[in-house]
């Protein structure tokens, strides 16, 4: 079973950064020794299926979340990757070492000034097929304009799988994915 961990603002101490993606913007660089954070046109080739990029606005943030890593850039917050269709699902998948455990970090904060209270965005997401975030609403999670980290270990068979899907309200929405 996939289970969340507690991203606690640490670094990754036990494996590399494999895959680093701001999903809705341009390259950032990296504030570590990890790669860049790979511009929104080089990670669709792991974007299978949906997803649009709410662009050109970059987004006010108004805090980070202890969740999120302090090497984490907060111009990943700026833009963002949402799913305006219900089918298919905005779905992404990682080639990665068969049998080799990764931590899958996915950073969200909600910056359309159409989602600013709880209850406006509510998702779903799953990893490997078991849903690991239910009816997942950041505002609720970690505040309005508040970007937040929510990580989930994964035993690769060759590839991890990605999956957004609507819920309650609005579009399933993502800043960037990471992969360590």
């Amino acid at each position: 079973t996939v289970q969340p961990t507690d991203g606690g603002g640490d670094e990754p101490t036990d494996g590399e950064v494999v895959y680093r993606l701001n999903t809705g913007g341009d390259e950032i660089a990296a504030t570590d020794d990890g790669p860049d954070w790979a511009a929104a046109d080089a990670t669709h080739q792991y974007l299978v299926e949906g997803g649009d990029i709410a662009g050109p606005q970059p987004y006010t943030v108004g805090g980070v979340d202890d969740s999120v890593p302090s090497s984490t850039p907060t111009a990943v917050f700026e833009t963002e990757l949402y799913d305006p269709a219900e089918e298919p699902p905005m779905q992404w998948e990682f080639p990665t070492d068969d049998g080799a455990t990764y931590e899958v970090r996915l950073y969200f904060h909600d910056g359309w000034d159409g989602t600013s209270a709880v209850g406006d965005r509510v998702f779903n997401v799953s990893v490997e097929d078991q849903q690991v975030l239910s009816n997942f609403d950041v505002i609720a999670t970690s505040g309005d304009q508040t970007a937040a980290m929510e990580a989930f270990p994964v035993a690769s068979a060759g590839t991890i799988h990605v999956e957004f899907t609507a819920a309650a309200a609005e579009n399933p929405q993502v800043n960037a994915i990471e992969a360590v």
